[in-house]
């Protein structure tokens, strides 16, 4: 009942402060959250290759009373082999921020300070391992947009129209375009600053009413995927 109340009570509070030329679609959820996933690497020859490893949880809530709080955790590991061994930099974080949200121009912004902050960081080579400092966190002004990307279902990718064209192995642009019109799905969009970007890199993609998944999967350049995962966003 309480989720409820704010979710109407937000999606009422958004339209009032919308600008009539370009309101946000709502209502929006009071609440929003991803599982982010990242598996890649490249090689250089036959002197050095690089792998990149983790899983984070992003989540994001709005209160009616214009107050926001973020959170961001997850762990990391970058591989690195050269002739002479390999090196692992490991990471641990959970770092919460709190601030304020508003509409303004048509999107949601969000301005929030670092509160909370865990994070270990270690770099191990042979059987020696070494503790490292942690970045510290930097406050975030993220500007969230709805709009619609391709969603693959958790069986396997989005069928694709058949007439899309594909210039090499994506779908041209402006094909790309016309296809998430029609058969994407509307998410929230939000992005920042990526010099002062958390452990999760930017954009945060966050369903509406369902949770999508972000997939980095592939060599020698990750390519992102969206992934609607079964279970519903409590």
């Amino acid at each position: 009942m309480l989720y409820g109340l704010l979710w109407l009570n937000l999606g009422l509070l958004l339209q009032a402060h919308a600008p009539a030329s370009n309101p946000l679609p709502g209502p929006l959820p009071a609440s929003f959250a991803l599982h982010h996933v990242v598996g890649w690497g490249y090689s250089c020859g036959g002197h050095c290759a690089f792998r990149f490893s983790g899983q984070s949880d992003v989540s994001l809530s709005l209160d009616p009373d214009h107050t926001a709080v973020a959170r961001d955790a997850g762990d990391s590991r970058r591989q690195s082999s050269f002739p002479d061994g390999v090196t692992f930099d490991d990471r641990a974080w959970d770092v919460a921020w709190q601030g304020t949200w508003s509409e303004r121009a048509g999107a949601l912004e969000l301005r929030l300070e670092p509160g909370k902050v865990a994070c270990e960081a270690s770099t191990t080579k042979g059987d020696k391992q070494e503790a490292v400092p942690c970045k510290a966190p930097a406050a975030l002004v993220l500007r969230c947009l709805v709009r619609k990307v391709i969603v693959d279902g958790p069986e396997g990718p989005a069928p694709r129209k058949p007439h899309t064209r594909f210039c090499g192995t994506v779908p041209c642009a402006e094909d790309e375009a016309a296809e998430r019109e029609a058969i994407g799905r509307r998410t929230l969009v939000c992005s920042g600053d990526e010099q002062r970007a958390p452990a999760s890199a930017f954009p945060w993609v966050f369903g509406l009413g369902e949770r999508i998944d972000t997939v980095e999967i592939g060599e020698p350049d990750p390519n992102t995927r969206y992934v609607l995962t079964p279970a519903p966003v409590r």
